[in-house]
């Protein structure tokens, strides 16, 4: 019977060599006496590789990663072009035996490298190809020739080093992953669309249209895949241009195509802002950056008072100051009713925000927190100084539209709780909040998923109940004055 598959060599095995001091363990990678034959390199001296020396004092680990498969035309030599050594800080458990002898524990040793590292010292160690990125931009952009990753602070290029946190190689080591399943879906949904419309006459189906997702970067991905051309900023400007030209003979010859288009636009428009939220909820972002989130995306604020609003000023002054110059309040943002004119104010705090307190006031009950009572309590003086002085904003600003009928009152905070318990507490708690609307993030980017998949022509998600939850959705963006 043929055999087909070429029996290879046995991988090599490690030994340890202790330097005399004890400052220093060598690992000696040793390939099998088969592939050192087989590879050309004589004895077996010439089959042995320096892998790994470990620094006893100061529990760093120091690796030379090396290609072990054999046939590979670099066997036993550096896997990498230009980085020769990574270096981490490790778990050491090193201990003395009878003889004196240090004893170290390779399991643990190598199980304590960061995650994103190779542990299995067979395959050479170093990073596995989906990583490799990350040591190929260093490479392309640098001439060092070494990596650190340090417990502190990236510092980036010093000498022929490229230092980098543990935290920002998980980040980066995370994100890769991510990119890798986004891929890995769109390359699925865009070869499931192909195989589907090239059989769809034969099996008397209709066509199926490729589902690119709402994330930016699978979308992006997605229509990669499938051979969509995305133009360059100069050639958008152009597009666009030729689209305000023809959309007035649109207007006039066929107006249900310019209101389609218009509608496909706003509806690209919210899908690009659903995906920017989603992104930015993956960050702890300060109050800063969320505030100039709403401010760059007002129609998100439409969405929490239920109709239109006209955005007057973000960082609004509303009263309070004293005698001696202090003691201004400062509401996020200061608003009116697009059409009866009565102020609202908005106080955006951050999604990582706490909602409630960790541990319950009796059981099942739990009290909100001192962030989320002192936030509610600061829109209350916020609005109560604005009630005392918005007879004089509305003269230094000569508008005389405000009014103050009932002011509106909303808090953007934290994130929903995901104990049954604790939901209970925190809706207990909201609807007795007459004067304040408390909203979290995650609700925000609900409504704003929902009207996405209420707006999308075919899309099964809008559903009726879908369709009552948006009867309040405003018909307009936020007007900025």
């Amino acid at each position: 019977m043929a055999n087909f598959q070429r029996e290879a060599p046995t991988h090599g095995t490690l030994a340890v060599e202790v330097d005399p001091d004890g400052a220093h363990v060598r690992l000696i990678y040793r390939a099998s006496p088969e592939s050192v034959r087989a590879a050309g390199l004589g004895d077996d001296e010439h089959g042995k590789r320096e892998i790994a020396v470990l620094d006893v004092a100061s529990s760093t680990l120091t690796i030379y990663p090396i290609n072990t498969l054999y046939g590979n035309e670099r066997f036993l030599e550096p896997k990498y072009e230009q980085i020769v050594s990574i270096v981490s800080r490790v778990d050491l458990d090193v201990a003395e035996d009878d003889d004196e002898v240090l004893d170290v524990d390779l399991e643990r040793l190598f199980g304590s490298l960061p995650r994103g590292l190779l542990r299995d010292y067979r395959y050479g160690l170093g990073l596995p190809k989906e990583y490799k990125t990350i040591l190929h931009v260093i490479e392309e952009n640098t001439d060092c020739i070494n990596l650190v990753l340090t417990e502190g602070e990236s510092r980036g290029v010093d000498g022929d080093t490229f230092i980098l946190s543990t935290d920002d190689f998980e980040e980066l080591r995370a994100e890769l992953d991510r990119i890798s399943n986004r891929a890995s879906t769109a390359s699925k949904r865009v070869k499931k669309a192909h195989t589907h419309n090239e059989l769809a006459d034969l099996m008397g189906v209709g066509r199926l249209e490729v589902s690119r997702g709402r994330n930016a970067v699978t979308r992006l991905i997605t229509d990669a895949a499938s051979g969509i051309v995305t133009l360059a900023p100069d050639e958008q400007q152009a597009l666009v241009d030729a689209a305000v030209i023809q959309s007035v003979k649109a207007a006039e010859s066929r107006p249900e195509t310019l209101v389609k288009l218009r509608g496909d636009i706003e509806l690209v428009s919210l899908e690009i802002l659903i995906s920017k939220f989603e992104a930015a909820l993956t960050t702890a972002h300060r109050e800063a950056y969320w505030q100039k989130f709403f401010a760059d995306n007002p129609f998100a604020l439409n969405l929490v008072f239920g109709f239109s609003v006209i955005q007057i000023q973000g960082q609004a002054s509303v009263g309070g100051r004293k005698l001696s110059g202090t003691g201004e309040k400062i509401t996020d943002f200061l608003v009116k009713h697009s059409i009866t004119n009565n102020v609202g104010i908005f106080e955006i705090k951050t999604p990582q925000s706490a909602l409630l307190k960790a541990e319950p006031y009796r059981f099942g009950i739990y009290p909100a927190s001192a962030e989320l009572s002192g936030s509610i309590s600061q829109v209350l003086d916020q609005r109560y100084q604005l009630q005392k002085s918005l007879v004089a904003k509305k003269d230094a600003m000569r508008d005389s539209t405000l009014e103050q009928y009932a002011i509106g009152c909303c808090l953007i905070i934290g994130r929903l709780p995901s104990g049954d318990d604790e939901l209970k507490s925190f809706e207990l708690l909201r609807a007795e909040l007459k004067g304040v609307v408390v909203v979290t993030y995650d609700e925000l980017l609900g409504k704003l998923q929902q009207l996405a998949a209420f707006l999308r022509p075919g899309d099964d998600e809008a559903t009726d109940q879908q369709a009552q939850e948006l009867e309040t959705t405003p018909d307009g963006p936020v007007e900025q004055q």
